[in-house]
């Protein structure tokens, strides 16, 4: 894990764009529990969900996992 990048930035896309957890994880086809456990460091997005994630939020896959700090 990249010592909770990847849960501030879930964190802050999902703030930004006014939604709930419950909200996101419909949108994803996921728990709220899992997005729940995104923003808590306890798991991180994998595959298909990280491209669902990208999608949905018009930033990168290394964005979100911490790897740059451009949203592109």
């Amino acid at each position: 894990m990249n010592n909770g990048i990847v849960a501030k930035r879930l964190r802050q896309l999902r703030k930004s764009s006014h939604l709930t957890r419950a909200t996101l994880a419909e949108h994803l086809g996921v728990s709220e529990q899992t997005i729940f456990s995104y923003e808590n460091s306890r798991r991180e997005p994998t595959g298909n969900i990280l491209a669902k994630l990208e999608h949905f939020f018009g930033v990168s896959g290394p964005y979100i996992m911490g790897m740059t700090d451009d949203t592109a």
